[in-house]
C-alpha cells in the first residue's frame, strides 16, 4: 500500500514537472517571437519590411553592361564613385506614372551634381520612348531598354513590383529600395522626392 501511495506521489510529481516545464518553453518561445516581431516595424509595404530587416539595403546592386536609347554604353563599373538612383517602370503602371512629377523634382535639384546619376530600366521598346511624353527620358534619366526577361534577371535579388527605386552609393552599395508606391500624383510624388533627397544628400 505504502509502495502504492509512493508510486502514485511520483507520478504526480513528474506530470507537474512536466506541465511547469511546458509552460516556461511557451513563454520563452512568446519572448522570442515578440522580441523578433519589434525587430521589424509594421509598414504598408513588404519591401519596407525587407529594407528594414536588412534583406536589401546593405547589399551590392548587380553589376551590368547596357547601352542607353542614345546608343551609349552604361555600366555598373562607370556608374562608381557616383551615386546612382535606379528606377524600374513601364508606361501601363499608374504608380509610375504617379511618381514622375517627383522624380522630375528630385532631378532638376541634382542638375548639377556630377556625383549623382539617374538611371531608368524598362522593358518598354526605345521606339515608344520617343514618342510618348509620359516616360521618363524627358525628365532627365538615361533610359535603357531591356527585354522583359533582361529586366527580371537584374532585380532577381529581389521580387518587387513597379515602380522600384534604389539608391545606390559610390561603392555599390544599396542604401535605400522601395517597390509600388501610390495612384495619387500628388501622395506620390512628395513621397519619392522625400525619401530620394533625404538618401542622397546623407551620401554625397
Amino acid at each position: 500500500m505504502l509502495s502504492h501511495l509512493h508510486k502514485s506521489a511520483g507520478f504526480v510529481l513528474a506530470s507537474m514537472c512536466i506541465v511547469i516545464f511546458s509552460l516556461i518553453n511557451c513563454k520563452q518561445k512568446e519572448a522570442t517571437a515578440q522580441s523578433v516581431t519589434a525587430k521589424i516595424p509594421v509598414t504598408d509595404s513588404l519591401m519596407q519590411v525587407l529594407t528594414s530587416s536588412g534583406q536589401v539595403v546593405g547589399t551590392g546592386f548587380p553589376a551590368f553592361a547596357y547601352r542607353d536609347i542614345d546608343g551609349k554604353t552604361i555600366t555598373s563599373k562607370k556608374l562608381s564613385n557616383q551615386i546612382v538612383v535606379y528606377n524600374f517602370m513601364f508606361l501601363g503602371c499608374a504608380p509610375c506614372i504617379a511618381e514622375k512629377e517627383g522624380l522630375k523634382k528630385v532631378i532638376n535639384q541634382y542638375h548639377n551634381a556630377k556625383e549623382v546619376e539617374f538611371v531608368c530600366f524598362t522593358f518598354e521598346p526605345s521606339e515608344r520612348i520617343f514618342k510618348d511624353s509620359s516616360h521618363y527620358s524627358g525628365i532627365g534619366f538615361r533610359m535603357v531598354c531591356l527585354s522583359n526577361l533582361e529586366i527580371e534577371k537584374l532585380k532577381s535579388f529581389c521580387t518587387c513590383g513597379y515602380p522600384l527605386n534604389i539608391v545606390v552609393d559610390k561603392k555599390g552599395i544599396i542604401r535605400y529600395f522601395k517597390s509600388g508606391g501610390a495612384d495619387d500624383v500628388k501622395e506620390a510624388s512628395e513621397a519619392i522626392y522625400r525619401d530620394l533627397t533625404k538618401v542622397i544628400n546623407a551620401y554625397l
